[in-house]
């Protein structure tokens, strides 16, 4: 029987990815845009917490031969401008008001989740477990395994919803059931019909 509902963040509860973040930011001019989306590329360092946000935008500087800060502001709190993708926050509320508990389990940094942990749309998450904590990543499987041990779950009684597929796979071997979602493509509608194929009362 499922008792717990794990979600990704990126793509999942946040609209896109972060490289989608860039057509949030206000650029002057083609040459920028294309210098820009490249800030987006190479999280895994922060995802592990090996480099702070702003220490990624000195060395995407650097590496970029910019001689300014006109978008630095905009960059280092990327985050703030991430829409939320409200048919999950519904499902969320919607599966607490059933008994459900609802995990985290998410590549990212500090930054960022410590803003999203301040937003009135999660406040019904009843757990997180971040890579920048455990200095890993999905789909590790040991980054899996830290959920359960933390929060003393079972993973057969565990459904994952995440972006990508490798990432359910990992969830799979350890005995945990999930779903790739596809937001954009009647993603919500068919992750609630594969919650109810597996038993969870929505």
């Amino acid at each position: 029987m499922i008792k717990n509902i794990v979600f990704d963040v990126g793509n999942v509860i946040w609209k896109g990815n972060s490289k989608s973040i860039a057509n949030y930011i206000k650029i002057d001019n083609e040459e920028d845009i294309e210098k820009v989306s490249t800030f987006f590329e190479g999280f895994r360092m922060m995802d592990l917490d090996e480099e702070t946000v702003e220490e990624h935008y000195e060395k995407w500087k650097y590496n970029n031969k910019i001689n300014n800060d006109k978008y630095k502001d905009q960059l280092v709190n990327y985050y703030k401008n991430r829409e939320f993708n409200s048919g999950i926050i519904n499902l969320i509320n919607k599966l607490k008001e059933n008994n459900y508990k609802v995990y985290v389990l998410s590549n990212n940094n500090k930054s960022a989740i410590n803003y999203l942990k301040k937003c009135e749309e999660v406040k019904n998450i009843d757990g997180w477990v971040v890579s920048y904590e455990y200095k890993l990543v999905k789909p590790d499987e040991e980054f899996f395994k830290v959920l359960f041990n933390k929060f003393n779950l079972n993973p057969e009684e565990c459904f994952f919803v995440d972006d990508k597929e490798k990432n359910i796979n990992a969830g799979n071997k350890l005995g945990m059931n999930g779903h790739v979602l596809d937001y954009e493509n009647n993603g919500v509608n068919k992750l609630i019909d594969d919650l109810k194929l597996n038993g969870v009362d929505i």
